[in-house]
C-alpha cells in the first residue's frame, strides 16, 4: 500500500489485492474470531482499513472497511486494560522472566499506536490519552537512552546490557510517527527522532547487508554467546548477519528508513504544511495545498545543526508549521533572510508562505547529561538529536558467507570499556567538549573513529565493573566516590551512538 502511493502504475493492482484480502478476512473473522498474534496486532489491521478509506481505495465499499476495522478492535487484545493494569494481563514494571504475547516487544511497539488508531473511529479522548500513557510507561520502566525500550524477546527492564529486537525499533518509530500524525504531541515526534537517529542505525551495517536481531545499549561484543544475559532469544542474537536468531527482522527492518521519510512532510489539517522530522528531502504537496506547493529541506541534520526549508507556493498563501524539539533551547529561525527570531522548545512554529519562501533554522544544540537512564542512576551524553557513546576499536570476523554480498559477522574489541565519566551532570561543559572534525560521512552513520564529530570526555576506569554472563555488567551505582579502586583520569572519545556496533551508551559517573 505504501509503495502504491509512490507508484501510480502499481496502485490499482496493489489496492485491489489488499481490498480482496480485507474482504475475505472480514468474512472469516465473522465466523472465527482472531486469536494469538493477530489478536495482539489488531491495530495494524484496523489501520490498514483506515488507510484504504483515507486514500479512497474503497471500491464503493467504505462501510465494509469501516466495519472490518471495528471488528478487529472488538476481537483484539485489550491493550487499554493491559496499560491501565486492569484484569488478568497487566503491564510489567520489571523484566519479564517468561515469554508471553502481551509482554512481547514488537507487539507492544505496534500496540503503542493503537489508541490513536482507534481514536479515529471512536472519537473518545480516553483512546487518544492512551498514547501518552503507553509511551510514558514504556520509557519509565523499560526505556533506554537511545530512545527505545528493552525487550529481548519480552520486556527486559532498564539494564543497558539487555537487548532490543530490530523489529521492535522499526515498529516503535512507525508507531510514534503515526501517533504524531493523528493527534500531535511533540514528545512523540521527539522520541521517534531519537530512536531513528540512534537505535536504528546502530543495529544495521551502513550498507544494510547485515543486521542484528538484538542490540544492547551497552554492547561489548557481538558474537555467539552462550550463556547470555537476554532471556528468550538464541545465542546468535547479537551477531551481524543475514538472519540472526530469526528471519523476521531480515524482512522487516528495510521499512524503517522509508517510513520515517514518509513522515517528514505532512499536510496539516487539509490547509497547511507540517515539517514533523528533519532530513534532506524534496516533495510536492496535493493541489489543494498552495496549488501543489513544493518543499525542499536542505540539511546535514542530524550531524549538522542547521536546516534550510525552501517552500514554493504556486497559488495563495499557505501556513508552514515546523517542530521545535524539546531539547532545542536557544534555537532561532530566519524567514527570507530576515532577522533571527527565537524559537520556543517543545512547540510548533508557524510562518506564512507565499511565492518562494526560505526558512533557516539554527538549532544551536548544547551538550547535556541526562541522569536516570538505564540502571543505577547511569547517565547518557546527548547533543541535539544524537546520543554519544564510548568509541571502541571494532574487529569484524566473517562467520559464514551467502549469495551476493551477504555475510554473518562477529564483532569483537580490544578496547577497555569499563569507564565512569568524570562529569557534573548540572555543568557538563566543565568536562565535555564538542568538536566537529569534518562534514558528515559520505555514507550516513558510517562506523568510523570520528563519524565527523566527537565529544571529548574525561573518565576513570572502574575495575569492579566487569563482564557478567558474556556481557557488560550493570553499571555500578552512581555517583561513584572514587578512591584507590578507581583508575587515573584519562581522555575518552565519544561518537554518535548510531555510528557504533559496539559501545557504552549508559555510563556510571563520578564527580571526582
Amino acid at each position: 500500500m505504501q509503495y502504491a502511493q509512490f507508484n501510480p502504475d502499481y496502485e490499482t493492482k496493489a489496492t485491489t489485492a489488499v481490498f480482496k484480502y480485507v474482504q475475505e478476512s472480514h468474512r472469516r473473522m465473522l465466523q472465527t474470531p482472531m486469536e494469538s498474534w493477530s489478536q495482539n496486532r489488531w491495530s495494524d489491521w484496523t489501520w490498514t482499513c483506515q488507510m484504504m478509506i483515507d486514500y479512497n481505495w474503497t471500491f464503493n465499499q467504505e462501510q465494509l472497511l469501516w466495519d472490518a476495522g471495528a471488528l478487529a478492535q472488538q476481537q483484539g487484545f485489550s491493550w487499554n486494560n493491559y496499560y491501565n493494569r486492569v484484569g488478568q494481563h497487566q503491564f510489567p514494571e520489571q523484566a519479564v522472566p517468561a515469554w508471553t504475547l502481551w509482554d512481547h516487544g514488537v507487539n507492544n511497539a505496534m500496540a503503542l499506536k493503537g489508541g490513536a488508531i482507534w481514536y479515529r473511529q471512536s472519537q473518545q479522548q480516553s483512546d487518544a490519552q492512551q498514547s501518552t500513557l503507553r509511551l510514558n510507561m514504556l520509557q519509565k520502566y523499560h526505556g533506554l537512552s537511545s530512545g527505545i525500550f528493552s525487550a529481548d524477546e519480552c520486556f527486559a527492564g532498564r539494564n543497558p546490557s539487555r537487548g532490543t529486537e530490530l523489529c521492535t525499533v522499526v515498529e516503535y518509530i512507525q508507531s510514534l510517527n503515526h501517533i504524531y500524525s493523528v493527534q500531535g504531541g511533540i514528545a512523540f515526534a521527539d522520541t521517534a527522532e531519537r530512536a531513528t537517529y540512534n537505535a536504528l542505525p546502530a543495529e544495521i551495517t551502513p550498507d544494510m547487508w547485515a543486521h542484528q536481531y538484538l542490540q544492547q545499549n551497552n554492547e561489548i561484543n557481538a558474537m555467539h554467546t552462550d550463556p547470555h544475559v537476554w532471556a528468550s532469544d538464541g545465542p546468535d542474537s547479537t551477531i551481524f548477519g543475514l538472519q540472526p536468531n530469526f528471519g523476521c527482522c531480515t524482512a522487516n527492518f528495510v521499512q524503517g528508513w522509508p517510513k520515517m521519510v514518509s513522515n517528514i512532510v505532512l499536510v496539516y489539517q487539509n490547509r497547511g504544511i507540517m515539517i514533523s522530522q528533519y532530513a534532506p528531502v524534496r516533495t510536492t504537496l496535493p493541489s489543494n495545498i498552495g496549488g501543489g506547493a513544493t518543499v525542499e529541506i536542505v540539511t546535514d541534520y542530524p550531524f549538522g545543526d542547521t536546516v534550510t526549508i525552501h517552500v514554493n507556493v504556486r497559488s495563495g498563501a499557505v501556513p508552514l508549521y515546523f517542530r521545535v524539539p524539546e531539547w532545542a533551547t536557544g534555537s532561532t529561525y530566519e524567514l527570507n533572510g530576515g532577522a533571527a527570531q527565537p524559537l520556543k522548545p517543545g512547540n510548533l512554529q508557524t510562518v506564512q508562505c507565499s511565492g518562494q519562501a526560505t526558512i533557516l533554522i539554527d538549532f544551536k544544540p548544547m551538550i547535556t547529561v541526562e541522569t536516570g537512564w538505564g540502571y543505577n542512576n547511569s547517565v547518557a551524553v546527548v547533543r541535539g538529536p544524537l546520543v554519544y557513546a564510548l568509541y571502541m576499536n571494532e574487529q569484524f570476523n566473517v562467520i559464514r558467507s551467502y549469495q551476493f554480498q551477504s555475510k554473518d559477522y562477529s564483532v569483537m574489541t580490544n578496547s577497555q570499556w569499563n569507564y565512569a565519566l568524570v562529569v557534573d551532570p548540572n555543568n557538563p561543559g566543565k568536562s565535555l567538549t564538542f568538536e566537529r572534525l569534518s562534514g558528515p560521512p559520505a555514507v550516513p552513520f558510517s562506523h568510523s573513529t570520528t563519524a565527523g564529530q566527537v565529544i571529548h570526555a574525561k573518565g576513570r576506569q572502574i575495575p569492579s565493573w566487569r563482564v557478567q554472563t558474556n556481557a557488560a555488567g550493570g553499571p555500578p551505582a552512581s555517583p561513584i566516590t572514587c578512591n584507590s579502586q578507581c583508575g587515573a583520569v584519562i581522555d575518552l572519545v565519544l561518537v554518535p551512538f548510531g555510528t557504533t556496533n559496539l559501545r557504552i551508551g549508559s555510563f556510571p559517573w563520578t564527580m571526582n
